[in-house]
């Protein structure tokens, strides 16, 4: 598994001191999970705000989330407490509670796992672990020289910002890398590939006007300058950008405006713009 740098680990004396847990329930069946306090507050502004002492939920020790997937939040939690996230596609399948064994299928739902974890990392502003994922998918992609599935650029393209480094990762591994999955040795085809075939060519027309622009843009460039392949460096998010201490006191100052929406809690603000507005301040 990919190990995280964090500049420090909570003591385990003081997770397990007396009222240190917090039940959050995720997803419309609201399955129940019983999370360290320390851990939720420590690595995520959101839970810091929601947790504080002006909200119900910090009375009750509750809190629901039920446009969260359970597979999402299991990789958070595993991240919490282990300082790990999933390595290969089969620890992301194990994450996500996912019966399926063809590794065409298994590379297709852990790379949408981890764009959706890192859209969790940015909504529940927790920038160092949404920074650790962004960079192991890059990695994978890189590493690999393929271009993201359809269904995942599609998710990412609606979830993140405009101008986030994800989507012109995407762009520019689409220019350099795009194959037409059809187009396959009939020796080399595995279980499901035909099928995986005819999921992204369904998927195709629902591609971003944007995405297919740039991708066209790219193209020309890359053409122009024959150039090689991508550079992982470019895209790497530094953890060491995301200083803890800044977040989290940013965090404090615009969640507790911004968690209230009706009944339950919500949030409308991301890690981004709260580094964004603490910048603009200085």
């Amino acid at each position: 598994m990919a190990k995280i740098s964090r500049n420090k680990h909570l003591p385990y004396g003081v997770l397990l001191r007396d009222g240190g847990i917090v039940h959050v329930e995720i997803g419309p069946d609201r399955v129940r999970y019983a999370v360290h306090k320390d851990l939720l507050t420590q690595y995520s502004g959101y839970f810091r705000g929601a947790l504080s002492h002006r909200w119900q939920e910090a009375e009750d020790k509750k809190i629901t989330l039920e446009d969260v997937d359970t597979g999402t939040f299991n990789v958070f939690v595993q991240w919490l407490y282990t300082g790990y996230i999933p390595e290969y596609d089969k620890d992301w399948i194990y994450a996500m509670e996912v019966n399926e064994n063809r590794p065409i299928f298994q590379s297709y739902i852990a790379e949408l796992a981890a764009v959706k974890a890192i859209v969790f990392g940015d909504r529940f502003l927790a920038p160092r672990f949404r920074a650790e994922t962004h960079n192991w998918l890059v990695k994978r992609l890189v590493s690999s020289k393929a271009e993201a599935w359809n269904q995942t650029i599609i998710y990412a393209f609606e979830h993140l910002s405009s101008d986030d480094k994800l989507l012109s990762f995407f762009t520019e591994m689409h220019a350099r890398h795009f194959e037409e999955m059809g187009v396959v040795d009939e020796s080399k085809k595995e279980d499901g590939d035909d099928e995986m075939v005819q999921v992204e060519d369904d998927l195709e027309s629902e591609l971003p006007i944007e995405f297919l622009v740039s991708c066209m843009k790219k193209m020309a460039l890359l053409r122009a300058s024959s150039q090689g392949t991508a550079d992982v460096h470019n895209y790497r998010m530094p953890v060491s950008d995301f200083g803890e201490e800044e977040v989290q006191n940013a965090a404090v100052e615009v969640s507790l405006v911004n968690l209230k929406s009706g009944g339950g809690v919500g949030l409308n603000i991301t890690a981004r713009s709260v580094v964004d507005m603490k910048c603009a301040q200085q």
